[in-house]
């Protein structure tokens, strides 16, 4: 519920902003039914893989939105702010669209009101499934597509798109086919290569718990240490996955960050999902995933303590003290340090005894 006030105060305020500026209000804010503005700062417009499909197939059509220099739009789960593009299909009977599937967004700051979103291009892809008792002829698909803009403002809008496509004996490629082929290589890949598992780190810290995601150790031929590794949470109305991650490894045989999450209401959560961003050079990665939360580490997690972070347990601590000062004292080279020092703090003492105290 928290998360859900928090995008309708956005809204508001973008709509304060702009019944306060009449002339951007006329020629920016869409009517709420209205067809696209030259002033908005997204053009959308609908594509097809195929010219012509037959019936029982099925097809991909893109949302294609193009954004202006430095203008964004929202992920799935826009984070502390913003709203989420929304597609409301018109379509004929026999025509059955499925859910959207996102590419991998950006992380937009600040840190205090992170968003995840697109900037210059995106294409939010959608299968068409066709009825196997389709007749042949020319159909109309149409959408409404709504989003929210942002730069230094952020505007409303919405635009009505549409296409044809013809229902033949055998399913054609349009012209955007590699196109849409291209843009579904952008969106996370399902989780098959990285086992994850999550747990509760320490107690609850009144409404905020520090929660620990971890692949690996696992033996490697190769080792590959990636630039960066992060977690891009679904939203949920009940608690908050915050933005910041720390890394505590990044091996691509050992992954280990920290989250904390914040909790809004009811029970803290038995499960989580989101994406699992890999960034490796100019290659960036992401991978769905789904986890139960378990309430401690594994007992097979044998992490050592300086590989986790984590400061070493007190008895460890006093057993290398001891061992480095018997070290220490068998060395011949000791007994005339210690000498030197006490020969200065005699030195010392004649001179100015104040300082001696203060030294101890």
């Amino acid at each position: 519920m928290q998360g859900v006030l928090n995008r309708l105060f956005v809204i508001f305020l973008c709509l304060a902003a702009l019944g306060g500026r009449d002339a951007l209000a006329q020629t920016a804010l869409p009517s709420l039914g209205g067809s696209l503005l030259a002033a908005h700062h997204t053009q959308a417009k609908l594509i097809l893989s195929a010219n012509t499909a037959k019936p029982g197939d099925t097809i991909w059509a893109g949302v294609d939105m193009k954004m202006d220099t430095g203008w964004h739009t929202y992920w799935k789960n826009p984070g502390a702010a913003g709203l989420a593009t929304k597609i409301e299909w018109q379509l004929p009977a026999g025509v059955t669209a499925g859910g959207i599937q996102w590419p991998l967004p950006e992380k937009f700051p600040p840190a205090e009101v992170t968003t995840y979103g697109y900037e210059k291009e995106v294409m939010l892809l959608l299968p068409l499934t066709l009825a196997s008792n389709l007749p042949a002829g020319s159909i109309d698909l149409k959408a409404n597509v709504s989003w929210l803009e942002c730069k230094d403002v952020c505007v409303p809008a919405n635009h009505s798109v549409e296409a044809k496509l013809n229902v033949g004996s055998e399913t054609k490629n349009s012209a955007d086919a590699a196109t849409i082929e291209s843009w579904l290589k952008e969106v996370p890949q399902t989780n098959s290569v990285y086992q994850f598992q999550a747990w509760w780190e320490k107690p609850a810290n009144d409404n905020t718990r520090p929660l620990i995601l971890n692949y690996g150790p696992m033996a490697a031929a190769k080792n590959i240490t990636y630039d960066s590794i992060d977690f891009f949470p679904d939203a949920s109305d009940t608690f908050e996955i915050q933005a910041a991650t720390e890394t505590i490894s990044a091996q691509s045989a050992y992954i280990r960050f920290r989250k904390v999450v914040k909790k809004f209401s009811g029970d803290w959560p038995k499960e989580i999902s989101g994406v699992l961003v890999i960034q490796n050079g100019n290659s960036r990665y992401g991978y769905e995933a789904k986890l139960p939360v378990s309430h401690q580490a594994p007992a097979s997690d044998t992490i050592s303590e300086s590989r986790t972070g984590e400061t070493p347990a007190l008895p460890l601590m006093l057993l290398y003290a001891f061992i480095g000062g018997l070290i220490l004292n068998i060395m011949p080279c000791v007994l005339p340090v210690i000498a030197l020092k006490i020969l200065g703090f005699v030195s010392e003492a004649k001179s100015e005894p104040r300082r001696v105290r203060k030294l101890g």
